[in-house]
C-alpha cells in the first residue's frame, strides 16, 4: 500500500491523478480510481475527457460500488429503513426500559444510528452483550438497547438483508478468499477524509491482492 499524506490542498489528489494519467496515456486499463461519491466519479470522468484522456466508466467509481461487486448476493439497508425496522421492533416487543419512550419522536432513529455506529466499529449484538458482561457498560438502558439490536438483527436476517458494515465485512472476506471478480492491478483511492474500522479492514484486504494507492 502506498499512502500519500498531507493536509487538504497539499497536492495528494494531484499525485494520484498524475499516476492514473500515466496508465491512460499508455493504454493500460488495469486500474481503478475510487472516490467517495458518484457525482465525484462523473466529474472526474468529464475532467479527464476534456484533457483528451478517454477512460472506461467502469475505471472510475465509488467505494460502495466496489464493495457491491464483491457482494452481489448481499443487500444492505439504508439508515431510514433501519430506523423503520427498529420502530417496528419497539412496537412489537418494547423493552420495559423503553416503554415510556416508544412514542418519543426520534427514538427509533437514534437507536438505529447507534447500531450503525457500533457495527461500523466492528461490533455486533453478541459482542455488545460480551462487553456488558465485562463491565464495559452497565444499566438497564444499555441492556435494553442490546435486546432491540438483536431483534433488529433477527428481522434483517429473516428478510435477507444486512447492515452496510456487514456487507463491507463480507466483501473483505471475499477479497481475502480470492473469490471472483478479478481485481485491477492498481487501485487509486482518493478524496476520503475518514474510514470506519470495517472499511479499513476492506482496504487491508485489497492491499494484500493489488497495488493500492491511498490519500
Amino acid at each position: 500500500m502506498r499512502a500519500i499524506c498531507g493536509p487538504p490542498g497539499s497536492g495528494k489528489s494531484a499525485v494520484i491523478l498524475g499516476a492514473a494519467r500515466e496508465f491512460i496515456r499508455r493504454g493500460d486499463g488495469d486500474f481503478r480510481i475510487v472516490v467517495p461519491t458518484a457525482t465525484m466519479a462523473e466529474h472526474l470522468l468529464h475532467s479527464l475527457a476534456r484533457e483528451g484522456l478517454l477512460v472506461r466508466p467502469s475505471s472510475v467509481g465509488t467505494l460502495s460500488a466496489l464493495i457491491s461487486e464483491w457482494t452481489p448476493d448481499a443487500e444492505d439497508v439504508s439508515g431510514d429503513e433501519l430506523a423503520l425496522l427498529v420502530q417496528q421492533c419497539l412496537g412489537a416487543a418494547p423493552p420495559e426500559e423503553f416503554a415510556a419512550l416508544t412514542e418519543t419522536p426520534g427514538l427509533a432513529a437514534a437507536i438505529a444510528s447507534a447500531i450503525e455506529d457500533l457495527a461500523n466499529s466492528g461490533c455486533d449484538p453478541l459482542q455488545w452483550e460480551a462487553l456488558g458482561r465485562m463491565g464495559l457498560w452497565r444499566g438497564g438502558l444499555h441492556a435494553a438497547f442490546g435486546r432491540v439490536w438483536e431483534l433488529a438483527a433477527a428481522a434483517l436476517r429473516s428478510r435477507g438483508l444486512c447492515l452496510r458494515a456487514q456487507r463491507i465485512a463480507l466483501a473483505a472476506a471475499a477479497v481475502r478468499d480470492r473469490a471472483a471478480p478479478t481485481l485491477p492491478g492498481t487501485i487509486f483511492i482518493d478524496g476520503f477524509f475518514l474510514f470506519s474500522r470495517v472499511e479499513i479492514e476492506f482496504l487491508k484486504a485489497l492491499a494484500q491482492r493489488t497495488r493500492l494507492w491511498l490519500t
